[in-house]
């Protein structure tokens, strides 16, 4: 089992770990030092694993963009033996949510505001996924999950109209 820890520093920001429980008892697993805007680490909201070699966790890196911070998506994939760091596009704020894809890639949602995109990273390369229209409507995607059995990719998600965010709930289907 894996968990994002948070070490709260005395200012009530502080840090995140990552934890694995092998069955008797907790361990932090050390991630590489990462340092964004403002000597800033990132800030871990998001974990997945498919075994205790294939972990995924993410979140946002403040960035200093023209001396203004800005949240960037990052993900760190754990092979049993050493991170591997993937970061992503500036323009929609840090990870809401993470799934492998079992080919060695993975799914994610980005942002926590408006039109929250869908990430298909394969080879690396960070590829938008579209989400349905909705007129007059902004629609987002927020967890991600599979159902076994299932190639589909699902996600909750909502829609939000003018000053009314979250109008409506959403599930979403992405067939693969």
């Amino acid at each position: 089992m894996w968990a994002i820890v948070a070490q709260p520093d005395q200012m009530g920001e502080g840090t995140s770990q990552v934890a694995h429980y092998d069955g008797r008892s907790w361990k932090l697993v050390p991630t590489p030092k990462i340092v964004g805007a403002y000597g800033e680490g990132p800030k871990l909201v998001a974990v997945s694993a498919r075994s205790s070699r294939e972990v995924l966790v993410a979140g946002t890196l403040e960035m200093d963009v023209n001396g203004e911070a800005k949240a960037h998506p990052i993900v760190l994939r754990w092979d049993g033996k050493a991170w591997r760091r993937f970061d992503g596009p500036g323009k929609h704020g840090g990870v809401a949510s993470i799934l492998p894809d079992g080919k060695g890639g993975f799914w994610t949602t980005l942002g926590a505001g408006l039109g929250c995109p869908v990430y298909h990273v394969t080879g690396g390369r960070w590829l938008p996924t579209p989400l349905p229209k909705v007129k007059g409507k902004w629609v987002a995607a927020r967890d991600l999950f599979t159902i076994p059995g299932s190639p589909s990719l699902w996600s909750t998600g909502l829609t939000e109209w003018g000053a009314y965010p979250a109008t409506n709930g959403l599930i979403l289907k992405y067939s693969r």
